[in-house]
């Protein structure tokens, strides 16, 4: 298993986490467990419906408490447990990464060793908050196709039709549109295709309504499960 590497605009929050006093840092697990499991034992009316939604719930807390760079602090909290995530390894395992990691900066950010203890038990404490599991695992079943939707885009464009005599130029024009997708590859971000699909308007009109029909499938399933966080499915 590769070393793990802190990106430099993670090291300073990650590394204020060891300033932070039990208080704060049982006051962060608390705001990230009543996002994931509210008191009524259901879900709030504005749970969010989807990872980053979540995640931005959980930021809009900020104004409840007093911890300066709480934003900060859970953006890096949430990339790190996706790399966990990636590495099939557990919590513990990964937190010692990351304290190896930050020991071994040469920057103000270095972890003292005589301070990891302490550092690696706050972090143990956020990291184990359910809402990042849940997040790693639904983008992870989100995910897990051979091909993931990055971009789409419809071009479209005339061609002219000419008649036996070139010379004449075109007799008719034909609107043709062309719907190009791109996508990436299963694991990768980085390595992804596209293809391209030629379409009239009768197949515009039929690739509508079978969006509009995935639409309302997605919303009739919200109202069903109640209790139970529903990930992906359309915002109100």
């Amino acid at each position: 298993m590769a070393r793990l590497y802190i990106p430099q605009r993670y090291r300073a929050p990650l590394s204020s986490i060891r300033s932070l006093s039990e208080e704060s840092v049982h006051e962060i697990r608390s705001i990230l467990d009543q996002v994931v499991l509210p008191q009524n034992g259901g879900l709030e009316a504005n749970t969010p419906h989807d990872p980053g939604a979540i995640i931005t719930a959980v930021k809009r807390s900020a104004t409840r408490t007093n911890i300066a760079n709480l934003k900060e602090i859970l953006e890096t909290l949430a990339t790190l447990y996706e790399i966990r995530s990636q590495r099939e390894m557990t919590v513990e395992q990964f937190v010692d990464d990351i304290c190896d990691a930050m020991e071994a900066l040469d920057s103000d950010e270095r972890l003292p060793h005589a301070q990891r203890a302490d550092f690696a038990g706050k972090l143990l404490t956020l990291l184990n908050a359910e809402v990042f599991a849940l997040i790693a695992k639904a983008h992870d079943l989100m995910t897990e196709d051979e091909r993931i939707f990055c971009h789409a885009r419809i071009l479209t464009d005339l061609r002219p039709i000419f008649g036996l005599n070139l010379e004449d130029g075109p007799k008719a024009m034909v609107v043709v549109h062309t719907l190009k997708l791109d996508y990436h590859k299963q694991g990768s971000t980085k390595d992804h295709g596209e293809f391209y699909i030629a379409l009239n308007a009768d197949d515009l009109q039929a690739l509508k309504k079978v969006i509009e029909r995935a639409e309302v499938k997605a919303k009739t399933l919200s109202p069903t499960l109640r209790n139970v966080p529903l990930f992906g499915a359309p915002k109100e």
